[in-house]
């Protein structure tokens, strides 16, 4: 459905399911073609804003983390929409910096410089909508850079390019009221439902720190807070970064408090530009103390020993994040740990096992492309899974059942009833008191398997279903 999953989706990743659903390498290839264009794009950024070193050092980053490498290897919007971010937050700050560097000119005049960023902004924009509505998320960034531009032009001498500022954040704030109008139209049913279950989670200030902390260590937090404090010394590019990671921390603590890690996705260049500003200053320091040693002119001192523990704490979180850890792009890499995002069950197995009854089941399903990539069925979605009753994908219009007639089903087989899930989404649903029914329906149920993340069960069916089943691998 575009407002959950973008239309982009429906033309790019299912299309891929259907046309290639036989070769997962197949199916990967606009990931990696995305995922390389990032990781250029990164470079791009860091040399331009701060320095090669920077840029290198970012762009190696991304390029080798594990959360980037298994994000990159799904099929689905994520990266596309992290792409899209990457342009929007690159025009943007082209449009202003070229706007407030000319505030003195005629408008007239600037158009012809404006006009190229302010067409490629609103396009990377769109498309970004159109990719998912979490664009919505992203774009807050953009209030708070116009406001710490409005702290630093505070001047007598900055009256016109004050005047600037307000007129894009009064431009900015009536785009984004058509926009959620536009959101609010598509899908009514969907934001009202995103709206009650996020006003009934608590607040998480410390969400951020506590999620990178956990999942990339003490020293990989320690270095990008680092980043963060030298930012508000890079004056405009440092406060555009800055801005992409405070934006959606205000957002998610006290107005969207729906806390998942695809969510946040999208910040995750900026945060190795960000971690990539001290450790370059600790690299240029340390290349400096080398030379100036060679000629016997400087001794250790403050500055030295500052940039080898700061070269120490990066090489720490490498190697913890790239090889040492179970979650390490080694493990990723060699298939040792195909499931670092939680995303990412591994359907395949279970598929396997459930392929040689699904020609008479009925296929009950959390994720109605995966099932019909893996099993090529998917008749029912889960109940509770979707905000309202269909999931709608390309070549297919997949059917959300209610408890009540998943009871039915499961209760009353006309034929043989297969559910297969990832195991996140189907205990995060049994959770609610409405769904007490089929817990218990699914606890008694005799047919289970449980491999990596997915899970599957099995109602109804002959002896010779049986046996295919003891017999499949």
């Amino acid at each position: 459905h575009p407002a959950r999953n973008g239309m982009t989706y429906k033309w790019m990743t299912a299309q891929l399911f259907d046309h290639f659903g036989e070769s997962e390498t197949l199916n990967r290839v606009p990931s990696a073609v995305i995922g390389l264009l990032i990781t250029v794009s990164v470079y791009a950024l860091g040399r331009v804003w701060f320095s090669p070193i920077v840029g290198f050092l970012a762009a190696f980053l991304y390029a080798v983390w594990p959360w980037s490498v298994t994000w990159g290897r799904i099929g689905r919007f994520y990266n596309l929409q992290q792409l899209f971010f990457v342009g929007i937050v690159y025009f943007t700050w082209r449009l202003l910096d070229r706007h407030l560097a000319n505030s003195s000119d005629p408008f007239k005049k600037l158009i012809g410089k404006l006009w190229g960023s302010a067409l490629a902004l609103a396009c990377l924009t769109l498309l970004s909508l159109l990719t998912s509505f979490t664009t919505f998320h992203s774009l807050c960034f953009i209030p708070v850079y116009l406001i710490l531009l409005l702290l630093i032009h505070r001047g007598r001498r900055d009256s016109e390019r004050r005047r600037i500022l307000i007129g894009y954040f009064a431009l900015g704030t009536f785009i984004l009221a058509i926009a959620a109008a536009g959101l609010f139209w598509m899908d009514s049913d969907y934001v009202r439902t995103i709206w009650r279950n996020t006003r009934a989670l608590e607040l998480v200030p410390t969400f951020y720190l506590d999620f990178f902390r956990n999942n990339f260590g003490l020293a990989f937090s320690t270095l990008a807070l680092a980043g963060m404090v030298m930012c508000f010394y890079q004056r405009s590019p440092g406060l555009l970064l800055i801005s992409t990671l405070l934006g959606p921390w205000l957002v998610h603590t006290f107005a969207v408090t729906y806390y998942r890690p695809r969510f946040i996705y999208y910040l995750f260049p900026f945060l190795c530009l960000t971690l990539s500003l001290p450790v370059g200053w600790a690299v240029e320091r340390f290349r400096q103390f080398v030379h100036e040693r060679e000629y016997r002119v400087t001794f250790f001192g403050p500055g030295p020993v500052l940039a080898i523990l700061i070269l120490g704490l990066f090489g720490q979180s490498i190697y913890q994040n790239v090889f040492n850890s179970n979650l390490s792009t080694w493990n990723i890499v060699t298939g040792k740990n195909a499931t670092f995002a939680r995303e990412v069950p591994n359907f395949r197995a279970v598929a396997e096992k459930l392929k040689p009854l699904t020609q008479d089941a009925l296929v009950v399903t959390t994720d109605p492309v995966l099932s019909s990539y893996y099993l090529g069925r998917s008749d029912y979605v889960f109940p509770q899974i979707l905000p309202r009753q269909n999931e709608r994908h390309y070549n297919m219009d997949t059917l959300g059942l209610t408890p009540e007639e998943f009871l039915n089903l499961a209760n009353h087989p006309k034929a043989p009833l297969v559910l297969i899930g990832t195991v996140r989404k189907i205990d995060g649903v049994l959770t609610r008191p409405e769904m007490a029914d089929i817990s218990r329906v699914l606890k008694n149920c005799e047919k289970s398997w449980e491999i990596e993340g997915a899970r599957s069960y099995h109602w109804g069916g002959s002896s010779a279903d049986s046996q295919k089943l003891e017999s499949s691998p």
